[in-house]
């Protein structure tokens, strides 16, 4: 498998949009792009100051967009470092997590 993208997105937010404000917290964003018949690109979101994590998955040939929640940053790690990231997928998420759907429009217009 090739990963053919790969950007991390860190942000902050509190006084002054620092991470060394007073009541501030971290967000982050981690999206990879793959070379793979099963997926497109997948995303991780986790944030400090809430008590989840989603991991967002677009499939390929499909406009849908896939939300798994509460899937621990190392099973998204796991993905990342397996030689077929859809055989890690298929095995480490796949009917574990609840997930919901999103059209891929909706959210690029959002």
């Amino acid at each position: 498998m090739k990963k053919v993208t790969y950007i991390h997105v860190h942000g902050y937010s509190g006084e002054n949009n620092s991470p060394s404000s007073a009541g501030n917290y971290a967000n982050q964003t981690i999206l990879v792009g793959f070379e793979s018949s099963l997926i497109d690109w997948a995303s991780f979101y986790t944030s400090s100051m809430l008590p989840f994590s989603e991991l967002n998955v677009r499939f390929s040939g499909t406009p849908k967009v896939y939300t798994y929640s509460n899937v621990p940053h190392d099973v998204f790690n796991k993905m990342l470092n397996a030689e077929s990231v859809g055989k890690a997928f298929n095995e480490l998420v796949k009917g574990k997590y609840e997930f919901r759907t999103h059209d891929l429009a909706e959210l690029q217009s959002a």
